[in-house]
């Protein structure tokens, strides 16, 4: 079974009432489980959950065991329904103690959604997963910059939105091998135009959902990635995938992307969701 790791925050979402628990780690693994291929979600959390929240996540696959418990409110994450490709938004604190959560294995493979990239590295050091999924964020390429090359030179398929590509640098890009025969498998996330693949130097794009209006794409790209991992390696995928085994996959979470694209908000989504849970 996969391991997913990565942030629990709740959402201030303009235009929109409450604050709902949600974050990379939550939308990362209510996808693994929605493609029937459920993985225990690995995780830090505040003492404020209610129990309709800690049983959400329990059904989503963080039984209590495998979640570390501060003592203080969850994060906070501000910003707009539509965020677009440069995932602009404002966090409450500092997110370093919200990303290092108590793993003892990750022997079906780890999944690692939004987090701070020196946990993440150090997570994957201890842990030796034979498989790693990981998402690339441009915020902590400032800040990260060398644990971040080290988690993608570890990884085996990276996702990342077409704005953090064209940030990357070039040297990052030779250095982590993005998308060459003996690097990782690469998902660029092109927003309106879909996602491009690129494995062995080999590229195919492929269409977005087909959806008349987008209200909301809070956590698309931690669904993608989710979806994607869940997919590939619930289906016995060799350890670098290749362009069909990834475009499969990529249908197959098309009708996910598609149900969150369509929710007007956050708490919308996770709702409906969380209905189709078993």
């Amino acid at each position: 079974m996969l391991t997913i790791t990565g942030l629990v925050l709740r959402f201030s979402v303009a235009g929109c009432d409450g604050r709902p628990l949600g974050g990379p780690a939550v939308y990362a693994g209510l996808a693994a489980a929605l493609s029937g291929h459920p993985a225990k979600l690995a995780v830090v959390v505040g003492s404020d959950l209610t129990e309709q929240e800690s049983m959400l996540l329990d059904r989503i696959g963080s039984p209590s065991a495998s979640r570390m418990v501060r003592q203080r409110s969850t994060p906070v994450w501000r910003g707009r329904a539509l965020l677009g490709d440069a995932r602009e938004g404002a966090i409450s604190e500092d997110l370093s103690p919200w990303s290092s959560p108590v793993l003892a294995d990750a022997k079906g493979g780890l999944v690692c959604a939004n987090a701070d990239p020196s946990c993440l590295d150090r997570l994957i050091a201890a842990t030796a997963p034979p498989w790693v999924a990981f998402d690339c964020h441009s915020a902590w390429l400032r800040v990260r910059r060398e644990p971040l090359l080290k988690c993608l030179a570890r990884s085996n398929l990276v996702t990342m939105t077409e704005h953090e590509r064209d940030m990357l640098p070039r040297e990052i890009f030779a250095r982590a091998r993005l998308g060459e025969a003996t690097g990782p498998a690469l998902v660029v996330k092109k927003g309106a135009r879909g996602i491009e693949i690129v494995v062995n130097g080999m590229r195919l794009s492929m269409p977005p959902p087909q959806i008349a209006t987008v209200r909301c794409d809070i956590g698309a790209g931690d669904m993608l990635l989710g979806a994607l991992a869940a997919c590939l390696k619930g289906n016995d995928a060799v350890n670098l995938p290749g362009l069909e085994q990834i475009a499969a996959a990529y249908e197959r979470c098309r009708p996910l992307l598609t149900m969150l694209l369509s929710a007007p908000d956050p708490a919308a989504f996770i709702a409906r969701g969380s209905e189709r849970l078993p």
